[in-house]
């Protein structure tokens, strides 16, 4: 039969499981607007049974297994090449950008810049 002291002992294990279920509760609400951030999940297991009273066992309680964290894995795969490509249009952006300045249709620019000169040098003769 079950005494107090393993009565007792159960809660206080059953206890710290669940306040360790709070403690990762409040961290996914502390971090909930944290970009990058990943929900964690607190696994409980319960202890194997110590004693047995008229054929059934008493349990001794619960207590933390694992804590992990809740990912997709599906998008996790697909955030390299994401990033990649955009990597590389921002690349591409920027060097067409230096080419605007090239522009003849554009009334600011190189191609400006050079018929303003030009123009000066005939109005000089």
């Amino acid at each position: 039969m079950a005494d107090l002291l393993a009565i007792l002992s159960g809660a206080q294990t059953s206890l710290a499981a669940q306040q360790a279920l709070t403690a990762t509760a409040s961290h996914n609400i502390n971090n909930a607007n944290t970009p990058g951030y990943s929900r964690q999940i607190a696994n409980l297991v319960p202890l194997t049974p110590a004693d047995q009273v008229n054929g059934a066992f008493i349990g001794r309680g619960a207590t933390l297994d694992t804590v992990t964290q809740a990912r997709n894995r599906f998008l996790e795969a697909q955030m390299p090449s994401t990033l990649a490509s955009a990597a590389r249009y921002s690349a591409e952006s920027d060097g067409l950008a230096a080419f605007h300045g090239l522009d003849t249709d554009s009334t600011s620019g190189l191609g400006a810049a050079v018929g303003s000169f030009y123009s000066s040098l005939t109005a000089l003769e």
